[in-house]
C-alpha cells in the first residue's frame, strides 16, 4: 500500500462521513420540524379550549346577572 493509495481511502472515508452528516442534519431538521407542529398544534388547541371556557364565562355571568335580577327574596 503506497501513500497515493491511503490518500485515496482517506478521501473515501472523508466522503463517507459527509454523506452521513449530511443526512443526519436532515434528520435532525425533520424532528425538528415535526416538533414545531406538535407545539403549534397544542397551542392552537389550548387557545381554542381557553376561547371556549371565556365564552362560557361571559354567559354563566350573564345567566346569573339575569337571575339576579329576576331573584324575588
Amino acid at each position: 500500500m503506497n501513500k497515493r493509495d491511503i490518500q485515496r481511502g482517506l478521501a473515501f472515508i472523508r466522503m463517507g462521513c459527509a454523506i452521513v452528516a449530511n443526512d443526519a442534519k436532515a434528520q435532525n431538521l425533520e424532528r425538528f420540524n415535526q416538533s414545531q407542529q406538535r407545539i403549534k398544534a397544542r397551542h392552537s388547541a389550548a387557545q381554542s379550549a381557553d376561547n371556549t371556557i371565556a365564552a362560557t364565562a361571559t354567559l354563566n355571568a350573564d345567566t346569573s346577572e339575569i337571575k339576579g335580577v329576576n331573584h324575588v327574596e
